[in-house]
């Protein structure tokens, strides 16, 4: 039996990095061929017996490598995720002012949304996870987690410094991911707008990013008196309305 053949055990998730080993470049080239089909296609419509077809490898080799279609489409999410873990490392430990990461997370986050391969990932995502869960599953763990995970280790960091709101970071986080990129994907997928960053989509990207840091600044003291103040004013105002 060729080494390329042999059945072994592949693990029903795998992270971190694409995968290396003895037959790395037919194992690149099945995921590649898999990317394209997947996303022009679709999950569903795409086979094994295609997909095997296009690479010139036998159901056998292919099966050997990834024991389902689910577990060859995880792998396709890792590649992307993958790519996107270098905007994350960037962030993460930089030290930099909070309004200079969270610029150069946005742009970079919003880069790789409105790129032609992850309109169509998306696409996908919406089109056929309703039907298999285990997609969706796939979607969120590989592609959308890690996102959070940055962004609110960033928010959680600036809470512990004062400079923003002691609110769930997490909760916060994904209210920013949303404001970056929710608009644009949606405007890509649905038609009415091209994929890739524009002219256009920095200017309101830098001026999404201004207001979500005003929301969530921590006030200086000397606002916090005046909004106590104010407070006690309305206060004050209001009992005398309803007396």
């Amino acid at each position: 039996m060729e080494p390329d053949e042999k059945l072994v055990d592949v693990p029903a998730r795998r992270r971190g990095r694409p995968l290396k080993g003895q037959s790395e470049t037919l194992t690149q080239s099945i995921i590649d061929v898999a990317t394209d089909l997947f996303l022009t296609d679709g999950f569903r419509a795409t086979s094994m017996d295609a997909i095997a077809a296009r690479t010139g490898s036998s159901k056998r080799t292919l099966y050997a490598r990834f024991p389902s279609k689910l577990h060859l489409f995880d792998e396709v999410a890792a590649r992307f995720a993958h790519r996107r873990q270098a905007v994350f490392e960037r962030a993460e430990g930089s030290g930099e002012p909070l309004v200079h990461l969270l610029q150069k997370v946005a742009r970079d986050l919003l880069e790789d949304a409105v790129s032609i391969d992850s309109i169509a990932m998306f696409r996908l995502l919406v089109a056929e996870g309703y039907r298999l869960p285990e997609l969706k599953l796939i979607g969120h763990e590989r592609l959308f987690e890690p996102m959070i995970r940055t962004v609110s280790t960033i928010l959680a960091e600036a809470v512990q410094r004062g400079e923003v709101v002691d609110l769930d970071p997490v909760l916060i986080a994904e209210q920013f991911i949303e404001a970056v990129s929710g608009r644009e994907v949606r405007r890509i997928a649905f038609g009415y707008e091209p994929a890739g960053m524009t002219p256009e989509r920095l200017a309101r990207l830098s001026t999404v990013v201004s207001l979500f840091l005003d929301g969530i600044s921590a006030p200086r003291r000397g606002s916090l008196e005046q909004s106590g103040v104010s407070a006690g004013l309305h206060r004050e105002a209001g009992g005398r309305i309803e007396s």
